[in-house]
């Protein structure tokens, strides 16, 4: 087959997948003394959002001569639009906001910390001020006082411990010339409408963006799936893993792409909006996501 035609869907199922662990670097120390409201100073307030979330990040600065251990739960105080001061109730998630676990770090002097108040950015009324002057009781006592205020939206507020964000885990290296080093693009756009209990038809493109070509001797699997919210008791989400076709194709070479058609089953659903997902079965997992409209009226299929 040329590179320029599209290699059909081949149905041949295969394991499920599960990559190695990714390992994380170790974390900062933390076995200083607990900081006092006097070693520190909140240096910074910034705001920023993504993807319907948004987060509010004060930097913590050690302004004292000696290092100190920043971390735990502190209460918050602010003054509402009365201009009293009242407790902040705002959700502790033990696991973490949706920006990354912080956990407890030694703070040297001059160096920072930070907490993390996260919120949902899609919200029809916007943002709007929930308290100034806002203020930080730490778990060992003491009041770190600041000028800043605090946001929120209508899907209220979480927020992380006091310290540093844990170091994430890093990805295994891509060896070159294997399907790991490969990128993946859809033919699905945003948006598009797929009809419920219909097959879904679309194209998957691997490109090589490298200058080693890319052997598929040894085929390759990927998983292919669509996320949905359950909706009246119907669920159409689904997730399968097949084989690709490398029955023609044998290599990638070097900045070459190559395309494969693909078919999914859509299970019978209400409208919705959902995601569909593919993924080489790799360690790495080279990936690509489409968000798409599940609709009973729809047409047939898409790609």
């Amino acid at each position: 087959m040329e590179h320029g035609g599209v290699a059909p869907w081949v149905d041949r199922p295969a394991p499920h997948y599960t990559p190695p662990p990714w390992v994380a670097p170790p974390a900062d120390t933390a076995s200083a003394a607990p900081c006092r409201a006097r070693q520190l100073r909140v240096t910074s307030s910034q705001v920023g959002a993504a993807a319907g979330s948004g987060v509010q990040r004060f930097a913590f600065t050690n302004v004292s001569s000696a290092t100190c251990m920043l971390g735990g739960f502190p209460a918050i105080t602010g003054e509402l639009a009365s201009g009293r001061r009242r407790a902040l109730r705002i959700a502790r998630p033990a696991g973490g906001t949706f920006t990354g676990k912080v956990v407890p770090a030694d703070i040297p002097p001059g160096k920072q910390g930070s907490l993390d108040l996260t919120f949902s950015d899609a919200c029809p009324t916007g943002r709007r001020v929930f308290a100034r002057n806002v203020a930080f009781v730490l778990p060992g006592g003491g009041s770190v006082e600041t000028g800043y205020r605090i946001w929120r939206t209508c899907h209220g507020l979480a927020m992380s411990q006091l310290g540093r964000h844990a170091p994430e885990p890093v990805p295994p290296r891509r060896e070159p010339g294997t399907p790991d080093t490969l990128r993946v693009g859809l033919s699905l756009t945003s948006m598009t409408r797929i009809r419920s209990g219909s097959t879904l038809r679309y194209v998957v493109t691997l490109s090589n963006p490298r200058g080693t070509p890319v052997s598929l001797r040894r085929c390759p699997s990927y998983t292919e799936g669509l996320a949905a919210t359950p909706e009246m008791g119907r669920n159409a989400s689904v997730e399968r893993s097949f084989l690709l076709n490398c029955e023609s194709i044998h290599v990638i070479g070097p900045h070459r792409q190559v395309r494969y058609g693909m078919e999914l089953a859509i299970r019978p659903a209400f409208r919705s909006v959902a995601k569909v997902y593919w993924h080489l079965n790799t360690p790495n997992e080279p990936a690509a996501v489409a968000v798409v409209l599940i609709d009973p009226a729809g047409p047939a299929g898409a790609g």
